[in-house]
């Protein structure tokens, strides 16, 4: 009877074992490279968020033309950001962080030129702090696919920044 339970339960953890063999999770990303995909993908979901609403009530025809385009160029990195981070075995943020929900929620009871500006200078400050963050991890990156998802997207953060930056310059001179 015992060499019967022995074997009976060696034989059921030979088949978990080879029941799990086609189902290994992915190696584990360090926890800075995890960090930046959570922040990448929280970061545009903040920013696609504000810049909706900026299309829907702003009356400058550029900010309206900057938030429509931020709108797609960060639509098309949070899917990049959440099929990467699938791939990864890394769970992907489905809203922004508590920071940027109380800077959203503040932003959007602002009204007229001066909600321009703040969502510019809020755009601003935020494409140039996602831009630093895809500098560093495209140079310093462990994870080879997030750095080069990091290196493939910079240019794209880059071109992003030097528009927030003309719109700004032109709303504050320079």
């Amino acid at each position: 009877m015992r060499r019967l339970r022995l074997s009976t339960g060696l034989a059921l953890a030979g088949l978990g074992l080879i029941a799990g063999l086609g189902t290994a999770a992915p190696p584990a990303v360090p926890a800075a490279e995890a960090n930046f995909v959570k922040s990448a993908i929280e970061s545009r979901l903040f920013r696609v968020k504000l810049s909706r609403h900026a299309v829907a009530t702003v009356a400058d025809a550029e900010v309206k033309k900057l938030a429509e385009a931020l709108v797609l160029e960060d639509n098309k990195v949070i899917e990049g950001l959440i099929a990467l981070a699938e791939r990864k075995g890394l769970k992907s943020p489905k809203d922004m962080n508590i920071e940027r929900k109380e800077l959203f929620d503040r932003l959007i009871r602002v009204k007229g030129v001066t909600f321009e500006k703040a969502f510019v200078l809020t755009m601003t400050k935020d494409v140039k702090q996602d831009a630093d963050a895809f500098t560093k991890e495209a140079a310093n990156g462990q994870d080879t696919d997030i750095k080069e998802f990091a290196a493939r997207t910079l240019p794209k953060v880059k071109a992003g920044l030097a528009k927030v930056r003309t719109l700004a310059d032109v709303m504050f001179d320079g």
